[in-house]
């Protein structure tokens, strides 16, 4: 049976795509993201802030947040099982912002919140960034720590309208990114660097990371 789960698992992977979003997928990135967060919400938020943050994801700012941070998409046979974007962090063009990585979470521990953290590293790269940031919560710290990211300062975000929550910001410079090559960690074998986990919702900009 373990064998089995590992083809069945390298399957899943090696037939992932990752892609940028286009028009037609925002309705199931918006669905996406409500289903990853209904997962923490229990976590990270009391019942009236859960309950705000539900109702941002359902807004046309929410979406529009999404459209300027350069997203990606995983997809696995069609369907929509993970985001993850980037966008500059600061003014001086040296630093970018991973965001908005979630992973259905039917599809973790497979690799494709890593996957989808590579190309947006990546692309990151390519358009001249060094150094790589993001925003952790409790739940989140250990998964960028084995991604190569380390602890910088702490802080607070603002997911939702008057909704403000602690966050850990991280960093790591252009030297210690995993490799980011097309495949690289898709086959289902593990680095040195690969976290033990996907987590089921990470986000940035001004949204949390979950």
């Amino acid at each position: 049976m373990s064998s089995n789960w590992s083809a069945k698992r390298n399957g899943i992977i090696d037939n992932a795509i990752v892609r940028a979003v286009g028009l037609d997928d925002w309705s199931a990135v918006r669905q996406l993201h409500a289903l990853s967060f209904n997962r923490l919400a229990g976590i990270l938020f009391d019942e009236t802030a859960a309950a705000a943050m539900k109702f941002h994801l359902e807004t046309p700012e929410y979406t529009d947040e999404l459209a300027r941070q350069n997203l990606s998409i995983a997809l696995v046979e069609g369907h929509v099982v993970g985001t993850c974007g980037w966008v500059a962090s600061d003014d001086h063009g040296h630093a970018a912002r991973i965001t908005s990585l979630f992973v259905d979470p039917l599809f973790t521990r497979l690799g494709i919140g890593r996957r989808l953290v590579w190309d947006a590293e990546a692309r990151a790269r390519a358009a001249g960034f060094q150094t790589l940031t993001t925003r952790a919560t409790e739940v989140t710290i250990e998964y960028f720590a084995a991604l190569g990211y380390e602890l910088s300062s702490q802080g607070v975000s603002t997911p939702a309208p008057d909704l403000v929550i602690p966050v850990i910001f991280m960093r790591k410079h252009d030297q210690s990114m995993a490799p980011s090559k097309p495949g690289s960690g898709a086959s289902g074998k593990t680095h040195p660097s690969d976290p033990p986990d996907d987590p089921i919702a990470i986000a940035g900009t001004r949204t949390y990371v979950a």
